[in-house]
């Protein structure tokens, strides 16, 4: 089974702070705005998203992640750590994630801090017992970093520590959505290849993917993934896998594509499944890294023969899943303000 390494990321000196918007804080550089959930029992603390900053080459104040059409906002992205030891999935989100395993939220168990003024830490201490039957400390970061166009980016870090006498076996996932420059149905891309605009799931290589805006009007906010930590992806539509913790089963929708439900995601694993777990034994701690950076700025039109009459059906769930939530669905927002989706 595999053990990644901890892997060691430099923080860079801060760039720029703004004041905390409505319940989310805000922090981050030049280029990029990093945004999380500060308020207990609202959207679930730590629950984050992404803008561009003012030195973006798009400019600033464009989604990466989805953050609300008119404030900013942290609610549609979220972190899963799954135990396989006791089949409980942990999650960053309140807004009622279902598993086949039982989901315990993050909220009631989380502190938050910030990382200098470029980002946050929020630490999750589970007590193992009742609802959070492992002993883990999770540690879930976002950070903006770099100076220049080339070397800006937002790294996404999990690290998870064993502070129970017998082993654990963890998967981690980011449920990441994106709504590039105000895409909210970006295409995915991997190096050299054809835009991809139907929903699936595949392994993926170390190395780097693009989440490309295929919508016109659009501001040209590609992101590069860089997948060296997770080994497994699935390009989803958003609004069928948010309701879902961990696991996933795409059904071939179209999320990007001018016919399509234009509101994709990507979920981004390592330990997808129990064979491929992160084990971690007493008082051993391993780091998940996903990092985003600045993509190719060309704009990219999707080629699409598809007949826009014929409606994609609602998927079959898979054994020991949910039944999927109809689209579209949405999230209720604290403090009186609904998420515009």
């Amino acid at each position: 089974m595999r053990k990644p390494a901890l892997l060691f990321v430099i923080t860079l000196a801060s760039l720029l702070v703004l004041p905390a918007a409505a319940d989310s804080s805000v922090a981050g550089n030049g280029f990029f705005q990093v945004i999380v959930e500060d308020t207990a029992g609202a959207d679930g603390l730590g629950a984050f998203s992404l803008r561009t900053g003012p030195n973006h080459p798009a400019g600033g104040g464009h989604d990466v992640l989805f953050s609300g059409a008119s404030a900013q906002d942290a609610a549609s992205s979220y972190l899963t750590v799954r135990s396989y030891t006791t089949g409980t999935d942990y999650v960053q989100t309140t807004r009622g994630a279902a598993s086949a395993y039982l989901v315990a939220p993050l909220d009631a168990l989380a502190t938050m801090e910030p990382i200098g003024s470029t980002g946050f830490r929020t630490t999750y201490v589970l007590p193992g017992f009742g609802d959070a039957p492992d002993s883990l400390r999770i540690v879930s970061e976002i950070e903006a970093a770099g100076f220049t166009t080339a070397d800006a980016a937002v790294d996404l870090r999990t690290s998870v520590t064993n502070e129970g006498s017998i082993p654990v076996a963890i998967g981690v996932r980011y449920l990441l959505d994106f709504a590039n420059g105000g895409d909210d149905g970006p295409a995915w891309r991997e190096a050299g290849g054809p835009l991809q605009i139907v929903e699936g799931a595949r392994g993926i290589n170390p190395g780097v993917v693009t989440l490309s805006p295929t919508s016109q009007g659009a501001a040209p906010v590609p992101i590069s993934v860089d997948t060296s930590s997770p080994s497994a992806a699935v390009f989803a539509s958003w609004t069928h896998a948010f309701p879902f913790a961990f696991d996933y089963t795409p059904a071939g929708r179209d999320v990007a594509g001018p016919c399509g439900i234009n509101d994709s995601a990507l979920l981004t694993y390592v330990g997808e499944n129990q064979a491929s777990a992160i084990v971690l034994a007493p008082g051993e701690s391993a780091t998940v890294l996903v990092s985003l950076s600045i993509g190719d700025t060309t704009y990219f039109e999707p080629d699409s023969e598809e007949s826009c009459s014929t409606p994609v059906p609602m998927p079959t769930p898979a054994p020991g899943q949910p039944t999927p939530v109809p689209e579209p669905i949405e999230l209720p927002r604290t403090g009186g303000r609904p998420s515009a989706r």
